[in-house]
């Protein structure tokens, strides 16, 4: 979603309520708290300016903008960590050593003006040392021999005419608004096209790591415009110092109180919002940030009082959709792959059209460990996490040894399968667009009614299924904390100027000036993230 800040880290993860030094000196009217001006004692435990729900990237991210404008602000997280979805945990490798590996977010995402560039920095995280080479790539056909050259360029060109077929889709149904759905373009295309057998097989496999594993969505639910978020320029990295440790790092001085389930948010008197927090009682607050993934919302998970989400939000809730995109961990004590060792990306052709094990990334040439990481996403990774780790782990083993020899492949040191869809404090991995919307004018109304505030301007939303431009990236959920606090600011008297004269990325350190309206200086062009060949960037 360790290497965390110690001794005080080690506090918060044995479930202590820390409340690091006040940074309100660090702006804001003269640190002047809301509590000077209505009623709600400040200095009470359970009362605060504002509470944020959720300390992922958005939650820490928003939490930080307020406390730094003088706010006093609790930050809760139904977890016994911070960071979400940014999770890094340690596999054993033996001889008392471990090695990282990143359940969640793992990726850098176009390396332009990104804020999680100089936020790494500014943490003290690496990242790798040289780019992910999406096109260092081997391709396995379902009995197991390599593609030829000849299969790939073929197959390649047929799934780039199939993106021309969905372009030309969405241009003639814009005006209009239909929506058939990726799933029933991609079935018409085989039909016209008459393809069968391993032509077929190939082309549903490049819509599946391309599409599917992109947006952790299953064909036959993503939306025709589900492509009309923004790819913010340059190369991706993979994240070697644990992206856990940059939401930890936002979270620094703030008052953090974790495994705090919050239940219901009550918003029907006017001069406070009540928090009920499971098994803890109520804490209050003027103003609420909400700030817990797409799939908590759908769920129900919060009840929000006295009559429940606004329209407009509880309709956008449905316009989109919580993907799923799980993955396994195999720690080996060497490198046996030798054949293919500097190949980063794996894939294979599967033999039912399943869309199962057909991209696995070997980080040995990336970070200089033995370790492979095999994706499933959508149906399939919904298939699996109604299996145990060790069987899920025994059915990819049983893959490796038919492709490679069983006397070839050794039992892995250590392993560990994410399940991000049964997660309860997550219900999925990442959101998507869900058929049908209305258009890229729907596209963007789904995303910015999630974000929209209710309860007369006292409750505002973050994360990354807010963002029109960068949804499902870790990028967009920074930025979605970053506007609510902003938006947040405009609503109290006296700190309107300083929302005013905060930028998208001015909480980190060092980002350059010039942000525009879709992020932080990135191109701000819609448009599909094209990928060669069978490779699909990783998450």
């Amino acid at each position: 979603m360790r290497e965390v800040v110690r001794p005080a880290w080690l506090l918060l993860l044995l479930g202590t309520t820390l409340c690091f030094e006040c940074c309100a000196a660090a702006g804001g009217p003269a640190g002047r708290r809301l509590a000077e001006a209505g009623p709600a004692a400040a200095s009470a435990p359970g009362t605060a300016d504002v509470i944020v729900v959720g300390a992922g990237l958005a939650g820490t991210a928003a939490a930080r903008d307020l406390a730094k404008q003088g706010l006093q602000v609790i930050l809760l997280e139904a977890r016994s960590r911070v960071g979400g979805r940014t999770w890094t945990r340690e596999l054993p490798a033996g001889g008392g050593k471990t090695v990282k590996v990143e359940m969640g977010a793992a990726w850098v995402h176009g390396l332009v003006n990104n804020p999680i560039v100089p936020l790494a920095k500014q943490a003290g995280v690496s990242l790798a040392a040289e780019i992910t080479d999406y096109e260092n790539n081997v391709l396995y056909l379902p009995d197991g021999r390599e593609a030829s050259g000849a299969q790939e360029t073929r197959w390649e060109g047929l799934f780039s005419d199939f993106e021309d077929f969905v372009a030309g889709e969405q241009a003639a149904n814009e005006e209009s608004g239909r929506d058939p759905g990726i799933g029933a373009l991609l079935s018409r295309f085989i039909a016209v096209e008459e393809l069968t057998g391993l032509d077929r097989l190939a082309l549903l496999s490049l819509a599946n790591t391309n599409i599917e594993h992109e947006y952790a969505a299953p064909l036959a639910k993503l939306s025709l415009y589900y492509d009309s978020d923004t790819a913010l320029d340059g190369d991706d990295k993979f994240v070697t110092g644990g992206y856990q440790r940059l939401a930890e790092f936002l979270a620094r001085r703030l008052d953090v109180r974790l495994g705090h389930v919050v239940t219901s948010i009550d918003s029907s008197k006017p001069g406070s919002i009540a928090v009920a927090v499971q098994g803890k009682g109520t804490l209050t607050a003027q103003r609420v940030v909400v700030a817990v993934p797409l799939g908590v919302l759908q769920k129900g998970a919060i009840r929000f009082l006295p009559s429940g989400l606004a329209p407009a939000n509880e309709a956008a809730l449905g316009q989109l959709g919580m993907g799923l995109l799980n993955k396994l961990f195999l720690l080996f004590d060497r490198p046996w792959w030798t054949d293919v060792q500097t190949i980063e990306v794996w894939n294979r052709v599967s033999g039912r059209g399943s869309g199962a094990w057909q991209e696995t990334f070997n980080l040995w040439p990336i970070t200089g460990q033995p370790l492979l990481v095999a994706f499933n996403a959508a149906g399939y990774a919904e298939q699996l996490e109604k299996k145990s780790k060790q069987a899920v782990k025994d059915e990819y083993m049983a893959l490796l040894r038919s492709s490679f020899g069983a006397d070839a492949v050794p039992d892995p040191v250590s392993y560990d399968v994410t399940a991000w869809g049964s997660d309860p404090y997550a219900y999925g991995s990442y959101s998507y667009a869900r058929a049908p919307l209305a258009g890229e004018e729907g596209y963007n109304r789904a995303h910015l009614d999630c974000a929209k505030p209710m309860a007369g301007g006292r409750i505002f939303f973050a994360g990354e299924h807010t963002r029109t431009d960068y949804p499902a990236t870790a990028h967009g959920a920074l930025l979605s904390g970053q506007k609510a606090a902003r938006d947040l600011l405009k609503s109290l008297p006296g700190f309107a100027t300083a929302a005013q004269g905060a930028g998208p990325c001015d909480m980190v350190e060092g980002f350059p000036a010039g942000s525009n309206a879709t992020g932080c200086g990135g191109s701000g062009l819609r448009g599909r993230r094209r990928r060669l060949r069978f490779a699909a960037r990783g998450r």
